[in-house]
């Protein structure tokens, strides 16, 4: 899905499109209350857009990537207004914890076997600490 922030050259925080649908920044700024599970600070743009961008800031966390897949990754059936139910805080590290898992499963195999899904030939080389007393 494609999500862009319109942030204008004086630094307002105008509308933000989701999936090709716009949304005013009152709207934005009710939503991001239940995406984040954090009050606003203050009603100013400036709070919406560092939510914004604190949604959109998942590499290296499985708590932030499934948070934000489930806000802009999937069709919601009333995604209108963007008044659907969002999980709580604590699903969402259930959820993390189980992608994490999940993950390193699948690295396991990849260990066990370069052949890993739809034909694929992966080689992980995992970081390996020298044995103690080595040069290496």
């Amino acid at each position: 899905k494609r999500v862009e922030v319109f942030v204008t050259h004086n630094g307002d925080f105008d509308a933000l499109e989701v999936d090709g649908t716009t949304y005013e920044l009152g709207v934005i700024q009710r939503w991001l209350v239940r995406a984040t599970g954090s009050p606003m600070p203050a009603t100013v743009d400036s709070c919406a857009v560092a939510g914004v961008f604190d949604l959109l800031r998942a590499k290296g966390s499985w708590f932030h990537a499934a948070r934000l897949a489930f806000l802009i990754g999937i069709d919601h059936p009333d995604s209108s207004n963007l008044d659907y139910p969002i999980p709580s805080h604590g699903e969402f590290l259930k959820l993390a914890k189980e992608f994490q898992a999940e993950f390193e499963s699948v690295l396991e195999e990849a260990q066990r076997s370069p052949q890993v899904g739809m034909g694929r030939s992966v080689n992980f080389l995992p970081h390996q600490e020298p044995p103690p007393g080595s040069s290496g």
